[in-house]
Formats: C-alpha cells, structure tokens, sequence
C-alpha cells in the first residue's frame, strides 16, 4: 500500500504553446496534482496583494502620524492611480523615515532623561522632608544623634541612585 506524500504548493510558468504538453506530461508522471483557477482567480488575488500593499503603507503612515501629532494644514491632493499612489507613497517613506527614527530616539531619550530627573527630585524631597524633621530634632536630642540621623539621610538618598 502508498503512503501519502506531504503535499507542498507552487507556481509554475511556462508558455501558452506548451500548456497541453506540460500538463499531460505532469500527470504521467503522477507527480503533481494540478488545479486550474480562472481568471477571475488572478485578478482577485492580484487585488488582495494591491490592497495589502497600500494597506502596509497606510499602516506606516498612521504610525507616524500618531507619534507626530495631527498635521497643521491639510494638503489638496489629485485623482492617482494605483501605480502613481504607490510610487509616491514609498517616495514619502523613503524620506521621511529616517527623520521619524532620529526623532523617536531623541524622545525615548528625553523620556529617559526626564524620568532620572524625577527620581533625583523624589530623592531630595525626601531629604528635605528628613532635613526638616533633623533641624526640628536637634534641639531635643542633642548634636550627636543628628549628625548620626544626617548621615543615614545621606546614605538613603544616594541609595536611590
């Protein structure tokens, strides 16, 4: 008994001259199952890559219109056709995807840069806030305990580092 083969799919191309000979051949052969689709078929499935295609791009365009904000004025644009969409659609990308990336680094830096701060001023409000209660103890318990209550504020806030 024959044990059943994975199947896998592909394409072929050959010349409308030698359709008939190449399908008797594969089928001779008993190699390939063949299927033929009409043209109906290509042209759907040609549509669906189009779609996809200007979908990607429309995907990229409203990440970057996320990240840069709404733009200021709206631009008056003609009729294109598909090619002419797509030619420049990929033209704007090309330019503008570099500039969005070094903006995005500087911003992930800055946001970096703007969280350390913010950690650095926690840490001195509690300082403050320690300093404040040394200054208010010292008078009750005397100049050693707050040297030694100073430094353990000292300590904290470099831990925090």
């Amino acid at each position: 008994m024959f044990k059943t083969a994975r199947m896998q799919k592909f394409r072929a191309i050959f010349l409308q001259q030698a359709h008939d000979s190449v399908v008797a051949r594969l089928h001779e052969a008993g190699v390939v199952q063949l299927k033929e689709i009409s043209e109906l078929e290509v042209a759907r499935r040609a549509v669906r890559e189009e779609v996809y295609e200007l979908s990607s791009l429309l995907a990229k365009f409203r990440e970057m219109q996320e990240f840069l904000g709404p733009s200021l004025k709206p631009v008056e644009v003609g009729e294109l056709t598909y090619a002419q969409t797509l030619k420049e659609a990929k033209r704007l990308l090309a330019r503008l995807e570099p500039r969005l990336g070094t903006l995005k680094a500087k911003s992930e830096e800055l946001d970096k840069k703007r969280q350390e701060l913010l950690a650095q001023m926690e840490v001195l409000e509690n300082f403050r806030e320690q300093r404040s209660g040394y200054e208010s103890s010292r008078t009750r318990r005397g100049k050693y305990w707050g040297k030694k209550f100073l430094c353990r504020c000292l300590v904290r806030a470099s831990e925090g580092f």
